[in-house]
């Protein structure tokens, strides 16, 4: 049987583990978050204290430059925050969301609406798109198709980002990571018996 040296045992536990994290992060889902500006323009339930905030998922990065494109996200979050609509939630809620990004891979013209029609609530965002229904930048909130609340902010988009705002972003541990711990201690005890080994027949002799 050929002996496997050193070398070649650390560039193929390096190898594995560089695989996996490829595998992982070609995997992983990317998440959006939105933080709008407070209202300016205001009646009824909501408050000049109430924005806009989005979060949706999709299965990779969205990519430098896109064109506008109509999307279908997945565990997507979109509130003003008095209301909040909820993928798979009740009241039928529904989202269209429309947007291009730049070359940081961001959005920079969007315009995304979501619905729950059983209670006529809607928010929505819209930033210099062609179907922005009344102004070219606006977040508007609707309480009740807005007979008990109205709330927008006009000229003013806010910022996207794809990190948590809320809380400081954590760095997950990488799926590879144990089996690179795994590959190194293999590599520790292989040595340790070598040594070994050697000391037993420097002893013989």
């Amino acid at each position: 049987m050929m002996k496997m040296s050193k070398r070649s045992a650390v560039a193929i536990v390096f190898a594995t583990a560089l695989s996996a994290l490829g595998a992982t992060s070609a995997s992983a889902t990317t998440t959006y978050y939105y933080v709008g500006n407070d209202f300016t323009t205001v009646d009824g339930d909501l408050s000049t204290a109430n924005f806009v905030t989005i979060q949706f998922s999709l299965p990779g990065p969205l990519g430098d430059n896109l064109p506008a494109a109509f999307l279908s996200p997945s565990d997507w979050v979109v509130s003003d925050e008095f209301q909040t609509i909820t993928d798979g939630g009740i009241g039928a809620p529904s989202i269209i969301v429309q947007l291009s990004t730049g070359p940081t891979g961001l959005p920079i013209a969007w315009s995304i609406s979501a619905t729950q029609s059983t209670y006529a609530t809607l928010i929505e965002s819209c930033n210099d798109l062609a179907n922005c229904l009344t102004n070219p930048a606006a977040d508007d909130g609707y309480v009740a198709g807005g007979e008990l609340g109205f709330g927008s902010v006009i000229g003013h988009p806010g910022l996207w980002s794809t990190s948590s705002p809320s809380s400081p972003s954590a760095t997950p541990l990488p799926a590879a990571l144990p089996l690179f711990a795994t590959g190194l201690g293999g590599l520790g005890l292989l040595g340790w018996r070598r040594k070994r080994k050697n000391t037993a027949a420097l002893a013989v002799a």
